[in-house]
C-alpha cells in the first residue's frame, strides 16, 4: 500500500520490476514474482503519456496523476525496467508488451540532458540489444548515448575526477 501522503511513483514501479525480474537468477522457484512483474509493467503502461511520448511519474493516493510529464530520471529508470523486462520477461506476452512500450518511448530520450537519465536509459537499451541485436535504431540510440556521456567525462572529468558530471 502506498503512503497516503505520496501515493504511488513510476520510479518505484520500474526499480520493483527489476527486481521482481532478477529474482527468477536467485530463486529456486520465483513464479510468485510472475504477478508483481505484471502489476509493476502494467503501472508502467499506465503511466506511460501517448500524447506526449513521456511518463508521468507521480500518482496520487487516489489514483490520480499528478503531473503529465515526469522527470527526465523517472522515464529513464522505467526504460531500465523495459529493457530488464524486454530480455528477462518471463512470458512472451510480457516481452511483446514490454517491446511495445520501450519502442514507444524511446525516441523522447534522443532530447534527454540529464545524464543519470541518459545512463538509466542506456541500461535498458543495452538489455533490449542483447535479445534484439539487429534492432538499429536502439543500436543508434545507444551510439548517441553513449557520444553525450563521453562528451560530459571530457568536460567534468579528469584524473582526479573520473566522473561525467561535476559533482
Amino acid at each position: 500500500l502506498p503512503d497516503r501522503d505520496h501515493g504511488y511513483c513510476t520510479d518505484d514501479n520500474a526499480r520493483a520490476l527489476i527486481v521482481a525480474l532478477m529474482t527468477q537468477h536467485v530463486l529456486r522457484d520465483s513464479s510468485e514474482m510472475v504477478p508483481l512483474t505484471y502489476s509493476y509493467l502494467g503501472f508502467l503502461q499506465h503511466a506511460f503519456n501517448s500524447d506526449n511520448g513521456r511518463f508521468r511519474n507521480f500518482m496520487g493516493y487516489d489514483r490520480h496523476w499528478q503531473e503529465d510529464v515526469g522527470s527526465e530520471d523517472s522515464h529513464g529508470r522505467a526504460m531500465w525496467a523495459l529493457g530488464t523486462a524486454v530480455l528477462e520477461a518471463p512470458t512472451q506476452g510480457m516481452v511483446a508488451s514490454a517491446v511495445n512500450l520501450f519502442e514507444e518511448a524511446l525516441p523522447v530520450t534522443l532530447e534527454f540532458t540529464n545524464l543519470r537519465s541518459i545512463a538509466y536509459t542506456m541500461l535498458g537499451v543495452d538489455a533490449y540489444l542483447r535479445r534484439f541485436a539487429g534492432a538499429s535504431e536502439v543500436r543508434r540510440a545507444l551510439r548517441h548515448f553513449a557520444e553525450q556521456l563521453y562528451a560530459a567525462s571530457k568536460v567534468n572529468g579528469s584524473q582526479d575526477w573520473p566522473w561525467v558530471e561535476d559533482v
